[in-house]
């Protein structure tokens, strides 16, 4: 029996863990997009069904490629408790304590709502998990400091997944209203899912200007002459306090803005690993280096976008997912920040 799964939503709180020699496995939940493989949260579909949640962690990338998953000195998993053909339910099982540790944000709750409402559709809810609810981001902060944390961990109880099941049904409706009505008590047993899912909300078209939070945060971040592709996203994810959903979101916000026949930012160049690989092919420094470094610039309506002066929808074409709310120019539902109100498509 090994003692101790660490869960979590980011890479960097995996290298933490590992460095820090907490746990003996770590696993990062929220997997990103490989090649054509869709991502969970992606702005092109819709949310996952029961079946796709299901699948998602059944038949789970980070358990079929060994390397995705991080050990404390081992290079690769004993075949003793790991099998290829194992889902991720069972693989909790071989271990004393699964401790469910994810960040504060968006990124981070969401995630974790996503697990619960996959371990809500067994009939027994699993003994040996246990949930942190802290205010500290893992994956900023050093191995040292991890080790010097002493969160309380709460056992994993119908209450929990309750919340994550009203959480998930409300941000599942073609309908964004109901998700805005949710109370501080209608998921108050997870403490910070409520500011998660109103940050979720500034995510959908603004009501004078047409953007998303993230769009606006891209779109003030090209204003510097100086900006280019990483500069922008990476002073998004600042302004933003984190990336929204999972961290392919932005770059697929980003690419939004750029397509199309009126663009709003020009300059972009194709990501070249976002395609699927090809067998002994060599990474592709020299494409993945001019992506990053591409200048980025506003054309004129991204300009006035940003000075609060126009609307998107009446220039750019507009098709793009919010939970299961499809939003399209002439179903563009609206979200006021000053009001706090979902505004109906007009």
């Amino acid at each position: 029996m090994l003692k101790r799964l660490f869960l979590c939503d980011s890479d960097s709180t995996m290298g933490h863990v590992k460095l820090a020699q907490y746990a003996e496995r770590s696993i990062n939940l929220l997997h990103d997009t490989d090649g054509s493989e869709k991502s969970a949260f992606s702005l092109f579909g819709p949310l996952p069904t029961q079946a796709d949640t299901a699948s998602y962690f059944e038949v789970w990338s980070p358990l079929r490629r060994p390397n995705f998953i991080l050990l404390t000195g081992l290079e690769q998993p004993d075949s003793q408790f790991f099998k290829h053909e194992g889902n991720l339910s069972r693989y909790m099982e071989q271990f004393d304590a699964v401790e469910c540790w994810f960040d504060p944000t968006v990124r981070g709750q969401i995630t974790l709502v996503h697990f619960l409402v996959y371990l809500g559709s067994f009939d027994v809810v699993p003994g040996n998990v246990s949930l942190i609810h802290s205010g500290d981001a893992v994956g900023s902060i050093s191995a040292d400091a991890l080790l010097r944390l002493r969160p309380k961990k709460i056992g994993l109880a119908q209450d929990h997944i309750q919340a994550a099941r009203r959480f998930w049904s409300a941000f599942g409706q073609p309908d964004p209203r109901k998700f805005s009505q949710l109370t501080p008590n209608a998921v108050g047993a997870l403490p910070f899912l409520y500011q998660a899912g109103r940050k979720m909300l500034t995510e959908l078209p603004a009501h004078d200007t047409g953007l998303s939070a993230t769009q606006a945060a891209l779109v003030t971040q090209a204003l510097n002459p100086d900006a280019n592709w990483a500069s922008v996203v990476n002073g998004a994810y600042a302004e933003l306090g984190g990336p929204r959903f999972d961290s392919c979101y932005i770059e697929e916000s980003l690419q939004q803005l750029a397509a199309g026949p009126t663009p709003v930012i020009r300059g972009t160049l194709p990501n070249p690993l976002r395609r699927a690989p090809v067998a002994g092919q060599a990474f592709p420094q020299a494409a993945y280096d001019a992506h990053r470094n591409s200048r980025l610039s506003l054309t004129d309506i991204g300009l006035r976008l940003a000075a609060g002066q126009a609307d998107m929808a009446d220039y750019v074409p507009i098709h793009r997912w919010w939970g299961n709310t499809e939003l399209t120019n002439d179903t563009l539902w609206r979200w006021n920040a000053q009001k706090q109100c979902v505004l109906e498509p007009q």
